[in-house]
């Protein structure tokens, strides 16, 4: 249970939220974006406020293998 006032505004529970990085719109991007807390985003889309929502870091980030040798192509690290 959430602490303070978001309980009183209807947000009692917090909701986790994940990041999936896939390599294109495909299958995988149709059957994931109908699961809640999930986002979905190619390499291209990807920025910081993805990896970091809110400059909270930490959330659950899968990266799809294609994905992976996409960003390891365009020589950009997870390190910056």
């Amino acid at each position: 249970v959430r602490a303070g006032r978001g309980k009183m505004r209807g947000r009692k529970y917090r909701k986790p939220k994940s990041l999936l990085i896939v390599s294109e719109e495909g299958s995988i991007h149709k059957s994931a974006r109908n699961l809640p807390g999930v986002d979905i985003v190619t390499p291209e889309q990807l920025n910081i406020e993805h990896l970091a929502p809110g400059g909270v870091a930490g959330r659950l980030t899968l990266i799809t293998l294609s994905a992976l040798k996409y960003l390891e192509e365009k020589r950009w690290t997870l390190t910056r």
